[in-house]
C-alpha cells in the first residue's frame, strides 16, 4: 500500500510540473519599440495602432515620455501598423507576427 501511494505521489509531482510548464506557453507576439523622427528625436504622444489584415481587429497605444510604446497579446497574423501624431507625416508598414515573436522597431 506504501508502495502505491508513493507511486501516485510521484506521478502528482510529475504531471504538476509538467502543467506548469504550460502555463508557460505563448500564443501570441509583441511588438514594441522607440518612435523617432527623420533627425532622430523621440515623438511622445504619437499614436501606434496595429490592425489585423485577416479580420480588422485594431489595437491601440500611444507613446509615452520617452516615445516607447509596446502592444502585446497579439495573435499570430499580418498586421499593418500606422503611426500618427499631429504635425508628423503618417507612417504605415506591414509586419508578421508569430506565436513568442517580439518584434522591434
Amino acid at each position: 500500500m506504501q508502495h502505491l501511494a508513493r507511486s501516485v505521489s510521484v506521478l502528482l509531482c510529475v504531471l504538476l510540473l509538467v502543467s506548469v510548464g504550460l502555463f508557460g506557453q505563448a500564443e501570441s507576439g509583441t511588438v514594441s519599440g522607440t518612435i523617432t523622427d527623420n533627425t532622430g528625436a523621440v515623438v511622445p504622444g504619437a499614436t501606434v495602432t496595429m490592425t489585423s489584415v485577416n479580420t480588422g481587429q485594431t489595437r491601440s497605444t500611444v507613446t509615452g515620455f520617452r516615445s516607447e510604446y509596446a502592444i502585446p497579446s497579439l495573435r499570430p497574423d499580418t498586421y499593418g501598423i500606422t503611426v500618427e501624431r499631429e504635425g508628423f507625416q503618417k507612417y504605415s508598414r506591414k509586419v508578421a507576427v508569430d506565436v513568442g515573436s517580439r518584434i522591434d522597431f
